[in-house]
């Protein structure tokens, strides 16, 4: 017998229902006393105290300490006029919605008054996100809570004075509605414009199979690439080679190993790089490995269902270790997918995430050592690197293991499609298989 569009629609969602119900990771009846611990929810004197460090920590940073990224924002755009505009009128070398956070750099007159509304404006960002998260599965909400500020904790001295959480709260809007099977393509697609890698999330609504909303994220991001060239083409072409830099960072996987062997190190493109003109070709062969990897995960997940978002975090993971660039603040990108396992009980996984946020923290803070060569920093930005491996695999690893709860799901979702359609025919009538499912799928949504 024929089934009509909405009940294969139903379906299908029925069958990420149970996926996300029963995935081993979710809570099991030994852990669901402890589920319901953590969804006694966070107090307002929890929220004060949070916001409260951020803002005083935010504040004795901008007064007290040296940041030569906000520097550098305020120099390079503290003359922004209608006349002397980024791309069109000076090289601006990161995409468009950046500007956003320094758009107060021609306004506020003091470089020190600058730097603390650049700093509270990504704590309020970056809060955001978290808020996000923790309403979105209240449940949950003090394990977020617990892994998001710890994870802070040693990279939140030099991560709130950078422009990466713009980037991560669109990853979290679009991370958040994929799960609630929301609309999720313009999150990606402005979250490409504040940072690029949020387009990685397109694997990610693949293996949702939402195809639709691949081709509006894709059309989005052509649109604004066209009108981003025809508004400032010299901008545009100088944003692309600044990016292309040369050399290798001294972070970066194999960068930190030359480093080790004392290669020269200088500056370019805004990063310290050792060999500056050579090894061109590292960054080239790395992106091809890392594509073809791509290119096969999400082959499989068109043929069976793949966990989305780990299969989307890593890849990410990945496709961090295999640039030519891994500045210790691109550790902040992994948060909202970290973030996601932990609450799902993936334990080890935010384990890893931790010690990784831990070793880029001490590295930044004795930068200057590390750089001048200093083993025991270097012998810990190597293990770092290692521990981004090892998570990236475990990602990957996750994402699999998920599939064979996804086919059991289906052929739950399909005997119980059959079920209520035996039992509608029985009693002829045909409309109460379309309400029995919708209820089905109600309860395993409030379940979840």
């Amino acid at each position: 017998m024929a089934t009509n569009p909405n009940q294969q629609g139903i379906r299908h969602h029925l069958a990420w229902m149970i996926i996300e119900t029963s995935d081993p990771a979710s809570p099991t009846p030994e852990t669901e006393q402890a589920a319901l611990t953590d969804g006694a929810g966070i107090t307002t004197a929890t929220r004060i105290a949070e916001i409260g460090i951020r803002v005083g920590l935010v504040t004795y940073i901008a007064l007290a300490v040296s940041t030569g990224d906000v520097e550098h924002y305020w120099t390079m755009n503290a003359a922004m006029t209608l006349d002397n505009l980024p791309y069109r009128d000076y090289v601006w070398e990161f995409p468009p919605l950046s500007l956003i956070p320094v758009l107060l750099a021609p306004v506020v007159q003091f470089y020190v008054a600058f730097k603390l509304t650049f700093g509270l404006s990504m704590v309020a960002i970056e809060y955001v996100s978290l808020e996000m998260m923790r309403r979105d599965d209240p449940q949950s909400a003090r394990r977020i809570t617990f892994l998001w500020n710890l994870a802070l904790v040693p990279i939140g001295f030099f991560v709130y004075f950078r422009l990466d959480f713009p980037a991560v709260v669109f990853v979290t809007i679009g991370l958040l509605a994929m799960i609630n099977n929301r609309k999720s393509w313009w999150a990606i697609a402005l979250g490409f414009f504040a940072k690029l890698w949020p387009a990685l999330l397109i694997v990610s609504l693949i293996a949702y199979r939402r195809f639709r909303e691949v081709a509006y994220t894709i059309i989005a991001i052509v649109l604004g690439l066209a009108a981003w060239y025809f508004i400032a083409p010299d901008g545009f072409v100088a944003f692309v080679e600044f990016r292309q830099g040369t050399g290798l960072q001294i972070e970066s996987t194999l960068g930190v190993f030359l480093l080790i062997m004392d290669h020269p190190v200088s500056f370019h493109s805004g990063a310290l790089v050792v060999d500056a003109g050579g090894w061109s070709y590292v960054e080239p062969i790395g992106m091809v490995i890392w594509a073809l990897l791509a290119l096969t995960v999400v082959g499989i997940a068109l043929r069976r269902r793949l966990q989305p978002l780990y299969m989307c975090a890593g890849l990410l993971t990945l496709l961090m270790l295999a640039s030519r660039l891994l500045s210790p603040q691109f550790v902040i990108w992994l948060l909202p997918f970290a973030a996601y396992a932990w609450a799902k009980r993936e334990n080890v996984i935010g384990i890893i995430y931790l010690v990784i946020t831990l070793t880029s923290g001490i590295v930044y803070f004795w930068y200057g050592a590390f750089a001048a060569g200093n083993t025991a920093l270097q012998i810990v930005l190597v293990a770092r690197n290692l521990c981004l491996a090892v998570l990236g695999v475990m990602f990957i690893i996750r994402a699999f293991q998920v599939s064979n709860t996804a086919a059991a799901a289906n052929s739950m979702a399909s005997t119980s499609m059959a079920n209520k359609t035996n039992g509608a025919e029985r009693m002829n009538a045909p409309t109460s298989n379309d309400r029995s499912l919708d209820t089905v799928a109600t309860d395993v949504t409030v379940s979840r």
